[in-house]
Parts: C-alpha cells; sequence; structure tokens
C-alpha cells in the first residue's frame, strides 16, 4: 500500500540518505499497521508505538517484511535494517512517548480508547487514555520541534446532528468518547498556536478492511458480520438496521493520513476522512450476504445508546485542501474481504 510523498512534501529536503522518521503510535492496530506499512514502502523510518491492549504483533508482520527489503533507491542497493523500531508502551508513560518522539519529523497519533460504549462504563478510563495520552504526546511532539502532527479524531465528535456533516458545523458529541476526541483537536489547535507545531486532525468516519477485530466493545458492523457469516450464525443488527454510516476502506483512510502529513498547508488542520455516502447498516447485510450466499438473515436487538442514526461525512473540504478523494467502492471492499477469510489477516 504505496501512498508517495511527493516532492512538494514539507519533507521533500531530505534525502534517500536521510530519510524523515515517523512515531505512529497505535500502530500494532488495525490502522496503525496499515499506516506504518505505507510510510515504510515510501521510504520512512518508523518508530511503532503499541501496549497491545488492542492490537496484535502479527499485525505488524508485512512492515518488518518491508524495512528488510533493499533501500528503495536503485542507485544506493543497500539493505536498511532498523527502518522499523517497535516499541511496546503507552502513551500515558511521557518519559517513554518524548524519548520516542525525539528526532522524528511526524508524528501519527492513533493510540487510545476506540469503543464508545465502552467510554459510557469507563468514563475515566477514556479521558485518561485520551485525553492525557493525547497531551502527552502533542506536548512531547511540541518541545521536540516536530513538522507535523497528525491526530486521528472521530465522526463521533458530530454526534446526531443533521448529515451531511461539515467540518465548521456546531458539534455535539454524546458521549464521552466523542468529548473527549473533540478534546484532542481543541488541544492540537492550542499547540499549534502555542508553540508553531502544525496539526491537522482527521475525524474518520466508518473504517473497515483487513485486520479489523470483529471482537470487543469498538468492533465494527463489518468485521462482526464477517465473522458470523465464516461460522454460518445470523448476525446482530442493533436497532432497525436503517441507521446509515459512512464505510471507507483502510486504504483511503491511510491516504489522507499520508496527505495530511505531506500537505504544506492545511489551513485549520480539521478534515472529515469520508466517502460522502450514507449506506444503511440492512444494505451492508445484504451487501454481504450476496457475496456469502446461504448465510442467515439478521436477527435485530434494541439500539444501543448513543449511536447516531445517521452518519455522512461531506469530503469536500479535505478533498480542496489535502486534495483527498476516497477511492474503494464499499462493494470491491467487501468482496476483497470476504473472497477468502484468511485475507482479512493480510
Amino acid at each position: 500500500m504505496s501512498c508517495s510523498l511527493s516532492s512538494s512534501s514539507i519533507f521533500s529536503d531530505f534525502s534517500a540518505a536521510r530519510p524523515p522518521t515517523a512515531l505512529v503510535t497505535g500502530a500494532a492496530g488495525f490502522i496503525g499497521s496499515h499506516l506504518t506499512e505505507a510510510l515504510l514502502a515510501d521510504g520512512w523510518r518508523v518508530r511503532a508505538l503499541d501496549n497491545l491492549s488492542g492490537g496484535r504483533r502479527a499485525n505488524l508482520a508485512a512492515a518488518h517484511a518491508l524495512a528488510r527489503e533493499p533501500d528503495q533507491q536503485p542507485k544506493q542497493g543497500r539493505r536498511a535494517p532498523g527502518r522499523l523500531t517497535f516499541k511496546f508502551g503507552d502513551v500515558l508513560d511521557a518519559p517513554l512517548t518524548s524519548s520516542l518522539i525525539a528526532g522524528c519529523q511526524a508524528v501519527f497519533h492513533l493510540a487510545g480508547m476506540a469503543s464508545a460504549p465502552q467510554s459510557q462504563l469507563e468514563p475515566e478510563r477514556c479521558l485518561d487514555i485520551n485525553g492525557r495520552g493525547t497531551l502527552n504526546v502533542m506536548r512531547a511532539a511540541a518541545e521536540a520541534g516536530v513538522r507535523r502532527l497528525v491526530y486521528a479524531s472521530s465522526s463521533a465528535v458530530y454526534g446526531d446532528l443533521p448529515t451531511p456533516h461539515v467540518e465548521g458545523q456546531p458539534l455535539r458529541p454524546n458521549t464521552p468518547y466523542a468529548a473527549v476526541k473533540l478534546l484532542g483537536e481543541h488541544l492540537a489547535l492550542f499547540f499549534q498556536e502555542q508553540s508553531g507545531l502544525t496539526t491537522v486532525s482527521l475525524r474518520f468516519f466508518n473504517v473497515y478492511g483487513p485486520r479489523q477485530s470483529p471482537d470487543g466493545p469498538d468492533a465494527g458492523v463489518v468485521p462482526i458480520f464477517a465473522k458470523a457469516f465464516d461460522e454460518d450464525q445470523a448476525p446482530t443488527i442493533f436497532g432497525d438496521g436503517r441507521q446509515t454510516r459512512d464505510f471507507i476502506h483502510v486504504r483511503d483512510v491511510v491516504k489522507a493520513a499520508v496527505l495530511a502529513a505531506q500537505t504544506p498547508d492545511p489551513g485549520d488542520g480539521i478534515f472529515n476522512v469520508a466517502t460522502g455516502h450514507g449506506t444503511t447498516v440492512l444494505e451492508v447485510a445484504d451487501l454481504m450476504r450476496r457475496l456469502r450466499p446461504g448465510r442467515p438473515a439478521p436477527i435485530f436487538a434494541p439500539a444501543r445508546a448513543g449511536d447516531p442514526l445517521r452518519s455522512e461525512g461531506d469530503p469536500a473540504k479535505a478533498a480542496a485542501i489535502l486534495g483527498f478523494r476516497a477511492v474503494v467502492p464499499l462493494a470491491q471492499g467487501l468482496a476483497e474481504l470476504l473472497g477468502e477469510p484468511s485475507r482479512r489477516e493480510a
């Protein structure tokens, strides 16, 4: 998965002999592992931080293989060991975070509690991990003179506002998770104004793709349905299934993150990462059942507190400023994912 850093990149003054270095927090997770691969494929050195509470070491297998490949510049022709360094640890460990950020040109902050329902059960823990952890990362990046920090925010900051969601509209977060994600955006703007650290906050919508876990309180509807169909079980839909989501493939999300790191002037730095198309959960179930004929029809359970009825992002701002457009159609992404169960681990 290559998202090449062009000559217009803010890192273009770095040569192949001295490639830029990035820290990726949450690097062994679903999105983080794909992002780590993309950066390595483009010649970066990557420091990967993860406490493996949600991620898996196995998710970084392809990244480690990339890091061992010969240098991307044919004229060099030498191997580049050490382009990927994995560190088991936590963003709540401020000294560790500072030591990993020192010498980096970019930081991609993806680590954190990813479950809105879990945040309602453990709001203090959510505030600690997603609040204090984010503060640690941003403060260390500002003190180290990092050029660009990309923060993984969430479409949850919109709550149940009318769609399509536009970056400048008033926000209505309705779970502790959403509220603390919004706090992270404000911290990013604070450090940008106070220190000169340039930040970009990306509001991810419903991301799906390989390596997404079907287990745990933060599991998405796509991997949950895929697991149910693998086991010839009926998937459960919470609510009536008419709630809409903006499903976006992890390849597109990674592309947005890389563009966010390289765009010379990202403006206020807040962007939807979305397709601009809402799809009902019933439609997703129907698409997946067509790809896996004979699987049971869904069963229904009461709607979960905090789940919005509609979620659809306006992608125009990201297109205009970052040059980002989602290109993977949902039907194609689901077909790739359901081709073989083993491919979901790829």
